[in-house]
């Protein structure tokens, strides 16, 4: 039995069909959950139009038979006020989205001009997503290093992969005549 250990390369087999059994029947840790944060912000912007000023046009035309006229008709306060210029103005809210303003002057029994002002007020939904990892992940194996006559190192390695995607490594092993050997790695990230 003495002799069947002697050989480094005897003891390696051994020690990787004991890691590979052992690795079987341990289970793994599920992966880290991953934690999504939304944000969700609204924001109002406020949108103005310029000014509309338009003629209107009279659509139908009624006419009202009068039978009679009073007896003291006053032609110049109707002239009067045939004349003036009177000016309305009209505020209509439009749900929450803002107002409408119709400003109207009339004169001579028609609208003589028409002014429209806006001022709408239109939400706009911003959404951000953050994405974080739950923890920190952790990774055992094990290392082999030599040549394909010769082995030169065996030893177990741990590595850390940090929420952000950096990886570094700490192995502890042998060499060929036994002495212990120290690693250490680090991993950057190539690419996208």
């Amino acid at each position: 039995m003495k002799g069947f250990f002697n050989n480094i390369q005897t003891l390696l087999i051994v020690v990787l069909v004991v890691l590979l059994l052992l690795q079987r029947s341990c289970s793994s840790k599920p992966e880290p959950e991953t934690k999504i944060v939304e944000k969700v912000t609204i924001k109002y912007d406020t949108v103005k139009v310029n000014t509309i000023v338009y003629q209107p046009k009279w659509r139908d035309r009624i006419i009202t038979r009068v039978d009679t006229v009073p007896r003291i008709v006053d032609t110049a306060i109707i002239l009067k006020d045939y004349y003036t210029k009177y000016a309305y103005s009209d505020t209509v809210i439009i749900d929450t989205l803002g107002t409408l303003v119709v400003n109207d002057t009339v004169t001579q029994n028609r609208i003589s001009s028409r002014k429209i002002f806006t001022d709408f007020i239109y939400p706009t939904k911003l959404i951000e997503r953050d994405i974080y990892k739950s923890e920190n992940e952790w990774y055992a194996g094990f290392g082999l290093a030599g040549r394909p006559n010769q082995l030169n190192y065996l030893g177990g390695e741990l590595l850390l992969r940090t929420k952000r995607k950096k990886v570094y490594g700490l192995g502890l092993g042998v060499n060929n005549e036994l002495q212990p050997i120290l690693t250490g790695r680090m991993f950057w990230k190539i690419g996208e």
